[in-house]
């Protein structure tokens, strides 16, 4: 039942970080442009397309890779959530995704030694990671 409400949930926690980034990457954007390109001017492509991507497109994006989520829970919970099971794959290679996409969001913020839009998501989801990590580990062994 636990594994269960685990791997339902990861859209959702999914969709709870990309919010954060969707909410506070314009302002974000506005205020650390210059300083960041002036430190790392090979950033500046990358920061330029954050910058000035629109809402609507990155809203899509995210629907995108959250119905490619759901589709991987599914499969998984078709194949009875056994880990080692071809249904689960999808799930488990989008679950470590996410897991080192979280990572990087930190070491990203200690490496500019400021917040970047997905920080404060990454630290309260880290330990949802680890627990769905865990209780991979166990059905594999």
């Amino acid at each position: 039942m636990f594994s269960t409400l685990l791997y339902l949930s990861l859209p959702l926690v999914f969709l709870l970080h990309e919010l954060e980034k969707i909410i506070s990457r314009r302002k974000w954007a506005a205020k650390k442009y210059d300083r960041i390109v002036a430190k790392f001017p090979s950033t500046k492509e990358i920061m330029d397309i954050f910058r000035n991507m629109s809402d609507r497109n990155l809203m899509i994006i995210v629907i995108e890779e959250t119905i490619v989520l759901c589709i991987a829970v599914i499969l998984a919970i078709y194949g009875g959530l056994k880990m080692n099971t071809p249904y689960a794959y999808p799930l488990i290679a989008l679950t470590w995704g996410f897991g080192i996409h979280l990572i990087f969001h930190l070491l990203q913020s200690a490496f500019l030694t400021i917040y970047t839009p997905g920080m404060f998501t990454s630290v309260v989801l880290m330990p949802y990671f680890f627990l769905t990590a865990a209780d991979m580990s166990v059905q594999f062994s």
